[in-house]
Formats: structure tokens, C-alpha cells, sequence
């Protein structure tokens, strides 16, 4: 009886999605700068999202997010884990005053930006500390590609109200994207 009932419950009419679960908050198109900020974020949500598409100038280092202007270095930790088909690398990133958001590869145009979704968790909990999942990755212009994979954690249980994304090196040019974005939550 139990795979009817499977069965039976596959078929239920109606859609059970959430629709309109992601909210645009803010959507800036940076060129000439190395910052963007999203400030006077509402608490409205139960997650964020940024989404940047980022062509630079020149290559190399990290996009770094820091939140609330805090650059305390003891509050900041994270770690990645980074391919590109023939090399790994895995690492720490601590003692610094930012998170590390995607890592910057060099020579990037309008047809090959770095390319990253950013998420972060319980972003205006006041009793949790906070964590970053990103997911990054760019085709290296076209000599190869590589993926990003990392984790982060602010450690204060302050509501983030404030988020500023620095490339590590260079700017932003024209053409790139970042994009906020609220999760409603269930």
C-alpha cells in the first residue's frame, strides 16, 4: 500500500513552491571603484543573497566583504577550496578584516566575468553568529576555468545593516553586476 500512497501523493494538484521567495533589494552596475556597499539593509528577511558578475582590470586576489564596517580581525574566519581542473587548493583565510566573497582572475571581459552567488545566513539575527556560503568561478578567459567553494563566519550577533565588497586588486569596470537580494523566510 505504500507506493500507491506514494503514488497517490505524487499527484496532488496545486503548487507547493514558495513563488517569490527572492526579493531585489538593490542592483548596482560599479565602474571605476574597487567598493560596493549596500547600506540601511532592512531586517525584513530571513536571508540575503548577492549575486555579482565582476570584470576587472586586473587579476588576482580576493573579493573581499566585510559587514557593519567592522575590520576586526579576530572576527572574521573562513575557508575555501579552489579548482581549476589541475590543481586544488585549500585553505584558512583568518587575521583579517574581511571575508573572502570569490577569488579574482585576471583579464576578464564582457565575455568571461568572475562570476559569484554569495549567501547569508540569519543575516539580522541579533542571537547568532553569522555564516557566508559562496560559490564562485570564472573561465580565466578562455585559457581554462576554476571554481570556488567557500565557507565563512562573522562572529558577532549584531544584525548586518551594512555590506561592502572590495575587489582585492584592480576595480570594477563596466559591465559588472552585483545584485542584493532578500530570502523571505518560511
Amino acid at each position: 500500500m505504500t507506493p500507491i500512497l506514494g503514488i497517490m501523493a505524487s499527484s496532488i494538484s496545486g503548487s507547493k513552491a514558495i513563488t517569490g521567495a527572492y526579493e531585489s533589494i538593490a542592483s548596482v552596475t560599479p565602474s571605476g571603484t574597487a567598493t560596493v556597499s549596500f547600506t540601511s539593509i532592512p531586517a525584513t528577511y530571513k536571508h540575503l543573497q548577492i549575486r555579482v558578475s565582476l570584470i576587472t582590470n586586473t587579476g588576482g586576489g580576493s573579493l573581499r566583504g566585510n559587514f557593519n564596517n567592522d575590520s576586526t580581525t579576530a572576527n572574521y574566519i573562513g575557508h575555501y577550496l579552489v579548482g581549476d581542473g589541475t590543481t586544488v587548493i585549500a585553505g584558512e583565510n583568518s587575521g583579517v578584516g574581511w571575508l573572502a566573497m570569490g577569488f579574482v582572475y585576471g583579464g576578464m571581459i564582457t565575455t568571461y566575468p568572475n562570476v559569484t552567488i554569495i549567501d547569508i545566513h540569519d543575516y539580522a539575527s541579533t542571537t547568532k553568529n553569522k555564516t557566508v556560503r559562496v560559490f564562485s568561478g570564472a573561465d580565466k578567459n578562455a585559457s581554462g576555468g576554476a571554481i570556488d567553494l567557500i565557507s565563512g563566519l562573522w562572529m558577532s550577533t549584531s544584525a548586518i545593516n551594512r555590506i561592502d565588497l572590495v575587489t582585492g586588486s584592480g576595480q570594477y569596470q563596466t559591465g559588472s553586476t552585483v545584485s542584493l537580494y532578500g530570502i523571505k523566510g518560511a
